[in-house]
């Protein structure tokens, strides 16, 4: 028999992580794991809708990036991590956008084009995956690195949807209190 995509082990509402540890669907792990699948979804928009090929290139880096997250949290065999060079490379791309800003900035209230809405539902998300990977971190002892990662992404892709604004020449709706 072909291999199937269902096995309706999960009917229940319970799934496996780890090759053998069976959760609750809403078991925190989950939940982290699930928001970083959303998020690298929503990257994936991006990638799709941006021009700018070096911008398509780092989103795909960022979006192995967080699937390494999940297997991190999935406590799977495979060998991967995240470190210092990894949250590195996401400050070098958030300085390269900063010089091109020239110290352009502010809060603004999210829209003007697909791009920049997108920026900002997925910074949204990436909010709540570090907050819930910093749960499941402190819980369950999982590697800190990660939680720092998830941090400097929300930066990364707060300046990228400040890149957009001025690339795309859209006047924002700044927020005013």
């Amino acid at each position: 028999m072909a291999n199937r995509i269902y096995t309706r082990n999960g009917d229940n509402g319970t799934t496996t992580i780890g090759g053998n540890l069976r959760l609750p669907k809403y078991d925190e792990r989950i939940e982290a794991i699930g928001t970083l699948e959303e998020l690298t979804s929503y990257l994936g928009i991006l990638r799709d809708l941006t021009s700018w090929p070096n911008i398509s290139e780092k989103l795909a880096l960022i979006q192995n990036k967080l699937i390494s997250c999940a297997a991190i949290i999935s406590n799977t065999n495979i060998k991967t991590s995240i470190d210092r060079n990894d949250i590195e490379l996401i400050e070098t791309e958030i300085d390269k956008i900063d010089s091109i800003l020239n110290g352009y900035n502010g809060v603004f209230l999210p829209g003007g084009h697909p791009l920049i809405s997108y920026c900002d539902i997925a910074r949204s998300i990436c909010r709540r995956a570090e907050r819930k990977v910093s749960l499941v971190s402190d819980k369950y002892n999982t590697d800190k690195s990660i939680v720092a990662y998830l941090n400097r992404l929300s930066d990364y892709l707060y300046m990228l949807s400040l890149f957009f604004v001025k690339a795309l020449n859209v006047k924002p709706i700044e927020w005013k209190p």
